[in-house]
């Protein structure tokens, strides 16, 4: 469905940019952002938010990405964004000694990210769960989390937004679980990536569009992705419709040229650091 929908913009970034789709393999339902007359089929990239979820999707990417690569660039639109992001800051900290592995990346109305290593806020989420009132859980994700720290705060308080995002969308999916915060186990509990709770950003050119009429909870979402890239080379859009890409000519037009800054910049900046060059 995405290669339908990304035909305006493609058109007019021209020939000179050649797309290859990453396709999700978990049936699920339609989401939001797939048009009325879309029936399917519809495919997610991952049965559920844990930790070795996450790590079995970025590892399909990363099979496809050896397989059909190597790539200039990656493009993804609400979970896919988030699967982008979250493959780009993986590789980003696991290979420090490397180059990142694409030279720019768009987000199109990305959802939250999540990390694939379980030790990452370990020791926060298991005093989460060990040391919150009772209140906490059980009301969850209702609950008044000023009373927590300010880490433990932003990351309660965005898991809490994630898990009413899933709520509220109903996409079934197979053994997808809504309650991770309910359970023993901490390697259950998703690893969201938040700008106040990993110092580590994007390092590449970036470029990042929402829709004015999508709903708050992408629009904090999308927000998050934005602050886990580098300021100076970030990019930023708001188009006039929904969870969608954008549909007005104008606003085509500077979404792709946004998309040629981002490909020349990172180009540049990947030549730099393959010279020697300190970024």
């Amino acid at each position: 469905m995405f290669k339908e929908q990304l035909v305006p913009l493609a058109s007019l970034l021209g020939p000179r940019y050649q797309f290859t789709f990453f396709e999700g393999t978990v049936p699920c339902e339609k989401g939001p952002g797939m048009p009325k007359w879309y029936h399917g089929p519809c495919y997610a990239y991952m049965t559920e938010h844990s930790p070795r979820a996450t790590a079995k999707a970025l590892n399909d990417l990363n099979t496809f990405i050896e397989d059909n690569g190597p790539f200039d660039g990656i493009m993804g639109f609400s979970h896919g964004g988030a699967v982008a992001a979250s493959y780009i800051l993986d590789r980003q900290i696991r290979y420090r000694h490397l180059p990142a592995p694409f030279s720019f990346a768009i987000f199109l109305s990305p959802t939250a990210p999540t990390f694939p290593d379980p030790s990452h806020l370990h020791s926060m989420i298991k005093g989460l769960l060990r040391d919150s009132p009772p209140t906490f859980l059980a009301s969850f994700p209702h609950w008044d989390y000023k009373l927590l720290g300010p880490k433990e705060r932003a990351f309660s308080e965005y898991l809490a937004l994630y898990a009413l995002f899933l709520e509220e969308l109903g996409i079934k999916i197979p053994v997808l679980k809504l309650d991770f915060i309910q359970t023993p186990n901490t390697d259950d509990v998703p690893r969201l990536l938040h700008p106040a709770l990993i110092e580590d950003r994007i390092s590449i050119p970036t470029v990042h569009t929402t829709g004015e009429k999508e709903g708050g909870m992408f629009g904090q979402m999308a927000s998050c992705v934005q602050g886990l890239c580098h300021e100076s080379l970030r990019r930023t859009h708001r188009h006039r419709g929904g969870h969608s890409l954008p549909l007005k000519e104008h606003e085509l037009w500077e979404l792709a040229s946004s998309v040629h800054w981002a490909a020349e910049r990172g180009g540049d900046l990947t030549r730099q650091h393959r010279a020697g060059f300190k970024l």
